[in-house]
C-alpha cells in the first residue's frame, strides 16, 4: 500500500466519531473504493460496508469504529503505526495519539475528527482523505 492509500484510509478512520452524524452524500466523491466504503460505513454506521474493504488494515480500522461492538481493542490488530493511532484517537476520543501520527494528511483527519475541527480538513493534499474529512467532520 503506498503512502496515499494510508493517508486516506487514517482520514477515513479519524471521522469515524463523527462519522453517525455525517452526510454520506459526499462520500461518493471518495475515488477509492475501500475509503468509500469506509466513508460509508462510518457515515451510516452499517459495518456491512466494512466487509467490502479489501485493505486490512482499513478493514481493521473500519471494524474497530463502527457498529454496536466498535471497540479501541480492534485496533491492536492494525499494522500501520499510523493507522494504529488514529484508530485509538478516534475510538477513545484522545488527541494525544494524533500528535504521534507521522503522515501530515492523516494527523490532520485525526485532529479534525477528535476535536471535530473541520479547519484541519482543508490542510488535507489527498483530495480523498478531504473529501472524506469533510464528509465526516461538521
Amino acid at each position: 500500500m503506498n503512502l496515499r492509500n494510508l493517508s486516506l484510509i487514517l482520514t477515513c478512520v479519524a471521522v469515524m466519531p463523527a462519522i453517525s452524524h455525517a452526510n454520506s452524500s459526499n462520500c461518493y466523491s471518495i475515488q477509492n473504493q475501500d475509503l468509500k466504503n469506509f466513508c460509508l460505513a462510518t457515515a451510516n454506521n452499517q459495518r456491512s460496508y466494512c466487509y467490502s474493504i479489501g485493505e486490512r488494515d482499513t478493514k481493521n480500522l473500519c471494524l474497530a469504529q463502527v457498529g454496536d461492538s466498535a471497540s479501541s481493542s480492534n485496533c491492536y490488530s492494525i499494522q500501520n503505526q499510523d493507522r494504529k493511532n488514529y484508530c485509538l484517537a478516534t475510538t477513545r476520543d484522545q488527541r494525544s495519539y494524533c500528535y504521534s501520527i507521522a503522515e501530515s494528511d492523516t494527523k490532520n483527519f485525526c485532529l479534525a475528527q477528535v476535536g471535530n475541527q473541520r479547519s484541519y480538513c482543508y490542510s488535507i493534499r489527498s483530495q480523498d482523505t478531504k473529501n472524506q474529512c469533510l464528509a465526516m467532520v461538521r
